[in-house]
């Protein structure tokens, strides 16, 4: 019997039933990849998509809350058992809000870091033991520009992505000895039900002052997220996918 080696490549991607998760699942699919994915609350999406990409491949969903340490160590675990190895984590699961600061309590500020910021290190810390043993290993996390540039009435968001590029930049330059690559994707305004939130005017507004003249798919980032995870001598990036715009 062969060791890890002559295995296929497996990629574990949280919140990966919906949105750039569930695009970051076929990209990597169709790459040939096991895929293992997070849900918490999409339980019909997640059976679905396993269904679907079992069809040509191999894929498995688990039920986890990003923000308990002992449920990301659990998936990890359950992950390793499945496929064996871990050969890249994508962490995208996270969550939105608009509001004013002043307006924040402190039931949304707690839910909007402990999503976005305790549910990344969750999963790293878990996935990193193994991809250090391993020698080898990717990390890429599913940010935001508004972490680079910062947003109105989403500043707290703009916090947690903001946290999440410091945490890649950071942990690259921890992980690089171990033959591990860490990156973010920073993904303008793309078509997900996290966006639903803006009006048609305000959507309209933001097309205007992209160069592109469109929103984003889900598949543009998706397309990113692997050609990151793919590439041995990229480490510590923020891969901007926005159209050109600046916001």
């Amino acid at each position: 019997m062969g060791g890890i080696t002559d295995m296929k490549k497996t990629v574990l991607i949280t919140g990966g039933a919906r949105g750039i998760g569930r695009a970051a699942a076929e990209v990597f699919a169709e790459n040939g990849y096991n895929v293992a994915f997070t849900f918490n609350t999409s339980s019909a999406e997640a059976v679905e998509l396993e269904r679907r990409l079992n069809e040509n491949g191999s894929a498995a969903a688990f039920k986890c809350d990003v923000t308990k340490a002992e449920s990301a160590e659990k998936t990890v675990a359950d992950v390793l058992k499945r496929f064996g190895k871990i050969d890249v984590l994508v962490v995208n699961a996270g969550v939105a809000r608009k509001n004013m600061l002043v307006d924040v309590g402190e039931s949304e500020f707690d839910f909007l870091v402990s999503v976005n910021l305790k549910g990344a290190f969750n999963f790293v810390k878990a996935a990193v033991k193994r991809m250090q043993w391993q020698k080898s290993g990717s990390v890429v996390f599913v940010s935001s520009v508004l972490g680079q540039d910062g947003c109105s009435c989403e500043s707290v968001y703009s916090l947690t992505k903001g946290g999440v590029n410091a945490f890649a930049k950071s942990l690259a330059k921890e992980l690089g000895p171990f033959g591990i690559t860490v990156n973010a994707v920073c993904p303008g305004l793309i078509d997900t039900k996290m966006n639903d939130n803006l009006t048609r005017g305000e959507k309209e507004d933001i097309i205007a002052s992209i160069p592109l003249r469109r929103i984003g798919v889900p598949r543009d980032v998706a397309n990113a997220v692997y050609f990151l995870a793919e590439s041995p001598y990229i480490t510590g990036a923020e891969l901007a996918v926005a159209g050109g715009a600046i916001f």
